[in-house]
């Protein structure tokens, strides 16, 4: 497939109908390797899934590759801004590399914007009428944001580490700045873009601040802030106990359960310990609570 040149599609198809039985398929897109195994070509093409969930997720990357396809020039474009960016070449010895953390971002961005539920060819066409003309833009405060957030972390590393050597000899500062870099590495790892939706990146900055500020109180009283972490300890345990049990029998709800439960504690970190940075969520040692024992009801 190389434009939209088939039927507009249903979200499913019955193959065969009885009384007590009704065999359904999902169709959708597939990016497919190519018939020249020599050849590192990936074809798109069209296929029936019995699964609604997989036919859903393999047909948004199809339409994001299909966008590609119609319109490479734009896309290459976008990977050429992202490539000359010196902001991006600045931060991205903490992110894997230039090479890989500039092909992430690009699929950060090109997922965010164009890995869609499009079903029709009209829907098609007036989508890359609405993003194509402003993709410059768009990827602009896309690379923004990016840097803005390596920056703050660039920023915020290299002050842990000055910090660490500092107070090597005082035991008690010495173990907070060592967790508190573990924390800012767990928080941004290098390979955050793959991880991450941009919608969530865009919070990763008053994630990040928070940890900077907590340094440097660490710093100028180690007790204080050893008293507040202790009301982050208990959850602290049940979140690595969650993250344990999941496996590949746990549902998809229940996993994102724990992942928006991860989020809700960064947002108790900033009322706790940067109230100044304010919170996006409402949220509350109550609230966690409450929404603890929910997760403990779910597969």
């Amino acid at each position: 497939i190389s434009e939209w040149s088939f039927k507009d599609l249903e979200t499913q198809i019955i193959l065969e109908q009885k009384r007590n039985f009704t065999q359904k398929a999902y169709p959708g897109l597939k990016i497919e390797p190519g018939t020249d195994p020599k050849k590192n070509i990936r074809v798109l093409t069209l296929r029936l899934f019995r699964s609604e969930q997989a036919a859903l997720d393999s047909h948004r990357q199809g339409i994001k590759k299909l966008f590609q396809i119609c319109f490479p020039d734009n896309f290459k474009a976008l990977k050429k801004d992202i490539n000359i960016s010196s902001g991006i070449k600045q931060i991205a010895p903490f992110f894997n590399g230039q090479i890989k953390f500039s092909n992430s971002l690009f699929n950060l961005i090109t997922t965010a914007l164009f890995e869609k539920d499009i079903r029709t060819k009209k829907a098609f066409e007036l989508h890359a009428q609405k993003e194509m003309k402003h993709l410059y833009t768009s990827g602009q405060k896309f690379i923004t944001t990016i840097i803005d957030l390596g920056k703050a972390y660039q920023s915020c590393f290299e002050l842990i580490q000055k910090l660490t050597f500092q107070h090597q000899k005082k035991k008690k500062t010495f173990d907070i700045l060592t967790a508190l870099f573990k924390d800012l590495k767990n928080l941004v790892p290098e390979n955050f873009t793959d991880l991450y939706t941009i919608e969530r990146i865009q919070h990763l900055h008053r994630y990040v601040a928070c940890i900077r500020i907590r340094v440097q109180r660490s710093v100028d009283n180690p007790l204080k802030e050893e008293k507040k972490a202790l009301q982050l300890t208990g959850y602290i345990k049940q979140l690595n106990r969650l993250l344990s049990s999941l496996s590949e029998n746990s549902t998809l709800q229940r996993s994102q359960h724990i992942e928006e439960f991860f989020w809700l504690l960064e947002e108790y970190k900033i009322s706790l310990f940067a109230q100044e940075l304010k919170t996006s969520v409402k949220v509350s040692a109550k609230k966690l609570d409450q929404f603890l024992i929910k997760l403990t009801t779910m597969i």
